[in-house]
């Protein structure tokens, strides 16, 4: 039998900027049933496996396929994800990170980060499933208006680098 509720689990985010967590608080009536966290990672952010690991985290990612998360390439390059957990506590405080979005026209953008799934096993064999509300997030991004300013400056310092070095470079 599978039942679907959304009431005695709570999810949070905690954190700003890029780097978050997310707090997830059972209800202390499930505290016979085993709880397997599923949760569906978009491209605007990723689980840092190697994080999980130091933290003694029991996780898959992509059913075991995946054993690396490129941490370092900006949301519009990335891919989906599916990440699952053993959840061993009854309170836990699973990291994430946001990735870099791509540049707009304003200061920020805002992203969605789903709800995580919380699959409870009793001991009867029954499994329930409970969930929350998608998490919007406001994050910083680039601002394409200040885009030639920020080029005209780079190709300067570089420039004016470049000629200073050559400069004493020949003055010795």
């Amino acid at each position: 039998m599978y039942i679907t509720s959304v009431y005695s689990t709570s999810f949070d985010i905690l954190g700003a900027g890029l780097h978050r967590q997310l707090n997830i608080t059972l209800s202390p009536d499930r505290h016979l049933a085993t709880a397997l966290l599923s949760w569906q990672i978009t491209p605007d952010f990723y689980v840092d496996v190697y994080e999980l690991q130091r933290r003694k985290f029991q996780f898959r990612v992509d059913d075991g396929e995946t054993k690396f998360i490129d941490i370092e390439i900006p949301a519009h390059q990335a891919g989906f994800h599916s990440f699952s957990c053993n959840l061993a506590s009854s309170s836990v405080m699973l990291p994430f990170h946001i990735r870099y979005q791509p540049a707009g026209p304003h200061d920020s953008s805002e992203i969605l980060i789903p709800s995580p799934e919380v699959n409870f096993i009793q001991p009867s064999g029954e499994i329930e499933s409970e969930y929350g509300d998608p998490f919007y997030l406001t994050v910083p991004v680039a601002n394409t208006k200040h885009l030639f300013l920020v080029n005209f400056s780079t190709l300067f310092a570089a420039v004016f680098g470049a000629l200073y070095l050559a400069r004493e470079i020949l003055r010795k």
